[in-house]
């Protein structure tokens, strides 16, 4: 075996290593986000009661895979009504205390799940790489992988994001064998890792459609080889046949039925459209230009450079394998990117999620185009260094994570907000500040899952924005004379989900003490007259009228 070879070896494996620390370390610090309790639940669901609709926007394979470790914990589900306990999924303390568990026993457990799927899919990264562009593209493409902000911030969190990833990388990879090799059997095994990209995500059939296309460009255009048609058709039922087995299994029958209802359920969904934010104006159409700018935003500079030098050396035909990688790895980021800035749903990278894997694998293409040049040699290391600080630097913030070039993760919110900056990940975070400040309630305007009381948190609740009604401790005993801090959730201070915007305005000009993981905003307002005026305003519009009475305390008439 080579040198090569041999340091390939050892890149890879010092990649995943990285990647699982700092991904484990920023879920050991995290507490739920939004989307967790559901895939936990519906995983549950599918387990205990055979039930894969509980959450039809969502096909169930992750959530059998994230729930497996709540089996092996004896996780009880929950003996009500389908309908009384639907509308809470969400609710990260309903799914707790129906377990009667501690709160990171469940989720660190289904993290841990997902962060296995996260290294299997650098694994398919490196090997194919190595397979088709040789030891030095492997290593490059996965050391791009193990350092990449939006893989560490989605691959440590019980979701589904980074698993649809996954298997429909498996499937494109699968797709390039058998177009490779045209036999009957990698037809069948084509079709079994697409159903399972349809049970992952319902962006599925997008990435069909563009996998397709790749293979006839390559077969018809660049080769002038078509597939004869009897072949092809035989080639083809084989493969739905591979396709409709994985459906059967997941689905606990027919299978397809129930994926079309799910599927319909996402079509509603683009339909109705969602709450947006973009550089600080809010609609609930969508931007055509939003994840193309997510993706700048949010993607290291020296990543985009690499990418960019990548374009550059293929126009000049200095690019090696440049027929693979742009038609394997480059052509499917840009057709998923496009797919995705037509939908009405601008919520955060994690839809994109899909495009990194291909764009680190021509990452590596373009390093190893690099590396045959001695001279370049040092300039591809020098950017290699430069990402992986950036990337050391930013831990354990990597859900708001943006390039420094616009500011880093505490500007993140000037452009983003949601899943991108603050999905109610800092509630642990802030207790711990709260502790060391030796205060004993906080105002909290909460946006996420989680029950703060949990973590230890004694608050008065200010505007949430929950999955489902948390009782808070009141303000009553708070009052002059006392440290008071105003702990605010970002996708809150900047008033996306609240009628009309412009609740929290008001802290516009207030510099907070304290940026908790860049989530949560804490601001000291002991003595502030003008900010219990305000806090008095917003608990009298909750209809709140004994809170709103209590704030008076602290401001004249």
């Amino acid at each position: 075996m080579s040198t090569a070879h041999n340091l390939s070896g050892w890149v890879c494996f010092l990649s995943l290593l990285a990647f699982f620390l700092l991904a484990g370390g920023a879920a050991l610090q995290e507490s739920p986000v939004f989307d967790e309790p559901v895939h936990m639940v519906s995983g549950l669901a599918s387990w205990k009661i055979g039930d894969c609709q509980l959450d039809p926007s969502n096909p169930p394979l992750i959530g059998y895979w994230l729930s497996l470790p709540l089996l092996a914990m004896h996780a009880r589900f929950p003996a009500k009504q389908r309908s009384d306990y639907a509308g809470h999924i969400r609710s990260f303390s309903f799914f707790v205390s129906e377990h009667q568990a501690k709160p990171d026993q469940l989720l660190l457990a289904s993290r841990f799940m997902n962060l296995l799927l996260a290294m299997v899919l650098g694994l398919l990264v490196f090997f194919w790489s190595r397979e088709a562009l040789g030891p030095i593209a492997a290593s490059s493409a996965l050391l791009a992988y193990g350092f990449c902000p939006a893989l560490l911030a989605h691959g440590h969190l019980a979701t589904c994001d980074v698993g649809g990833a996954l298997f429909s990388f498996l499937w494109v990879y699968s797709l390039w064998l058998w177009n490779r090799s045209g036999r009957i059997s990698m037809a069948f095994m084509s079709g079994l890792f697409f159903g399972l990209a349809l049970g992952a995500k319902f962006f599925a059939p997008a990435i069909g459609v563009v996998g397709v296309t790749i293979v006839v460009v390559q077969k018809w255009i660049l080769e002038g080889k078509p597939v004869p048609l009897r072949r092809g058709l035989v080639m083809g039922l084989v493969f739905i046949m591979g396709s409709w087995a994985s459906l059967v299994i997941l689905y606990h029958g027919w299978g397809i039925p129930s994926w079309i209802h799910g599927f319909r359920e996402i079509l509603g969904q683009l339909h109705e459209g969602h709450q947006n934010y973009f550089f600080g104006n809010i609609r609930p159409e969508g931007w055509l230009v939003f994840y193309v700018a997510t993706f700048l935003l949010k993607t290291p500079a020296v990543l985009v450079l690499i990418i960019a030098t990548g374009v550059f050396l293929a126009l000049r035909g200095r690019y090696e394998n440049s027929r693979f990688t742009i038609l394997w790895t480059l052509c499917p980021s840009i057709a998923f990117l496009a797919i995705a800035s037509v939908s009405s749903i601008n919520v955060g990278i994690r839809h994109i999620l899909i495009i990194y894997p291909f764009l680190c694998m021509w990452v590596g293409g373009t390093v190893a185009s690099l590396w045959i040049h001695q001279r370049l040699r040092i300039f591809a290391a020098l950017l290699g260094i430069c990402y992986v600080v950036e990337t050391l630097v930013a831990f354990p913030s990597y859900i708001p994570y943006f390039s420094a070039v616009v500011g880093g993760s505490g500007q993140g919110y000037r452009y983003l907000l949601d899943s991108n900056v603050d999905w109610g990940q800092g509630l642990k975070a802030l207790s711990r500040f709260c502790a060391g400040q030796g205060v004993g309630k906080v105002y909290l305007s909460y946006f996420g899952c989680a029950d703060p009381h949990r973590y230890g948190l004694k608050f008065a609740s200010v505007a949430p924005v929950t999955c489902t009604e948390i009782p808070d401790d009141g303000n009553g005993d708070l009052g002059p004379g006392q440290k008071t801090l105003l702990a605010v959730s970002l996708t809150n201070r900047q008033g996306l989900y609240y009628v009309p915007h412009s609740i929290m305005e008001w802290l516009g000009n207030r510099k907070p003490v304290s940026k908790i993981l860049d989530s949560i905003w804490v601001y000291d307002i002991s003595n502030d007259a003008e900010a219990h005026r305000a806090l008095s305003h917003i608990f009298a519009a909750e209809g709140r009228t004994e809170a709103a009475k209590n704030e008076r305390r602290w401001f004249p008439g």
